[in-house]
């Protein structure tokens, strides 16, 4: 069975699967916008599985058994999901990975540096611009300003910035966070990589978060 997550099962949603970078990917968008917006949702699958979206954005945390699978099959192409991030091991009937990956996590703790920079978002999204890459895709510029000044100015996701010469150069920040984990992305324009500038933003990041 497929249900939505409501604002009253939210906190159950992220109890469980908060700590997971697929569930926390998962949970984002109504994590930063609430349950009852047309660009972001929450659903739970057989209440093994959370499937989460953020405008066209769609991942999945958790395990399917075959019904579930199947059930989950039908029901994303009626919300116009043609991509899904998910688990290596996901099993969806008429699926097929279209590119695999290495997910990292951090248990380590990190020394403390300096005080919290809140990166501007323009800045930011300069940077981001700067490298897209299959990891980096930003498809709908204005969209996306507006999406990332929302969750700054409200606190959802915490950021780095550093400039080089006055020019935004590269950047570390929170695509999401729950209460038990939080998924980084890290982006330096080509011609200032190999200096340390993503490894130290990176260490600040994940001091801040701890």
């Amino acid at each position: 069975m497929i249900s939505p997550v409501t604002e009253r099962r939210l906190v159950q949603a992220v109890a469980r699967f908060g700590s997971d970078p697929f569930g926390v990917q998962a949970l984002s968008g109504v994590l930063a916008y609430g349950t009852d917006r047309a660009f972001a949702g929450a659903w739970t699958v057989n209440r093994t599985a959370l499937l989460g979206r953020m405008d066209g954005i769609f991942a999945l945390s958790g395990t399917l058994d075959s019904a579930a699978g199947a059930e989950l099959a039908s029901f994303l192409p009626l919300l116009g999901c043609d991509a899904l991030l998910a688990p290596a091991q996901t099993r969806i009937p008429g699926w097929e990975p279209k590119r695999r990956g290495v997910v990292l996590t951090q248990t380590s703790n990190f020394a403390e540096c300096g005080p919290p920079e809140q990166a501007d978002a323009r800045a930011l999204q300069t940077v981001l611009t700067q490298c897209a890459s299959p990891w980096i895709r930003i498809e709908n510029p204005d969209a996306f300003y507006v999406d990332l000044s929302h969750r700054l100015r409200h606190r959802q996701i915490r950021s780095r910035l550093r400039y080089v010469s006055g020019e935004p150069a590269a950047c570390a920040l929170t695509i999401g966070e729950t209460p038990a984990a939080a998924l980084l992305g890290v982006a330096c324009r080509p011609e200032y990589r190999g200096c340390g500038l993503a490894s130290r933003m990176l260490r600040e990041l994940c001091a801040d978060l701890r």
